[in-house]
């Protein structure tokens, strides 16, 4: 996937992402209590897309295979810690009256989810450039 078309669908999917979560703040009140984690949801899922795509060029270029598969499993462990961090602090902080403040998190969560499995799908799937120096 190149670059170019790695920005275009980020922030194609971004700008849906952000009307969508403001409709629901408008149509639904309990949402619009909670918007804080939605936005902070929202950014941090692209600058996290940002670094994965960057890592995942970098490492699907090496001629070490391991290296790729290596780095989607630590951002898949890491953004599940990082998000389970983040829903944690905003519920011992906030202190939400209902368990439906997640419903935005989530939104984003599987939105982010399902783009990223599909550059690095298309990352993974690049052919080395060829050798002809030596």
């Amino acid at each position: 996937m190149s670059f170019r078309s790695f920005v275009v669908n980020l922030f194609s999917l971004t700008l849906l992402t952000v009307l969508v979560l403001y409709a629901t703040q408008q149509v639904w009140p309990l949402m619009k209590q909670h918007q804080l984690l939605s936005w902070l949801s929202l950014g941090f899922f692209f600058l996290l897309s940002v670094l994965m795509y960057w890592t995942g060029l970098v490492t699907s270029r090496s001629e070490n295979k391991n290296m790729f598969t290596a780095a989607v499993l630590g951002f898949v462990f890491g953004k599940m810690a990082l998000s389970l961090m983040i829903v944690v602090i905003y519920t011992k902080e906030v202190q939400p009256e209902s368990k439906y403040f997640i419903l935005p998190f989530f939104l984003v969560y599987l939105v982010y989810t399902v783009f990223e499995t599909y550059f690095l799908i298309r990352l993974g799937k690049q052919k080395l450039p060829e050798n002809n120096g030596g």
